[in-house]
């Protein structure tokens, strides 16, 4: 037998089998992460003007009260970016855990 003969439904086999996955699980996991993304950076004002509203102070003010030395250290450890990495994958991990065809 000819090799192309043998080799075309093989072929044909595995970019159906490729497609399917890529549209049936990437494409769907892809809309449903950026969405959660999306929420969380919508959101996130929201929660910080709710919460200066509830607790009766503005979290720009707790800012302004923490010492020099304190934010040299928190600068130079990039505290700042550590606590929204942080945050941003404990609600995300929240979210994917609630959806259950994902989780």
């Amino acid at each position: 037998m000819p090799l192309p003969i043998i080799l075309g439904p093989l072929l044909g086999a595995a970019l159906s089998s490729l497609v399917g996955f890529i549209f049936r699980k990437l494409i769907i996991v892809f809309l449903i992460t950026t969405s959660i993304y999306f929420l969380i950076e919508f959101l996130g004002p929201m929660v910080v003007r709710l919460a200066s509203g509830y607790f009766g102070i503005s979290p720009i003010a707790l800012l302004n009260s923490i010492p020099a030395n304190v934010w040299w250290f928190a600068s130079a450890f990039k505290v700042d970016f550590g606590i929204k990495v942080m945050f941003s994958a404990l609600a995300t991990r929240f979210l994917i855990r609630r959806i259950p065809f994902i989780g």
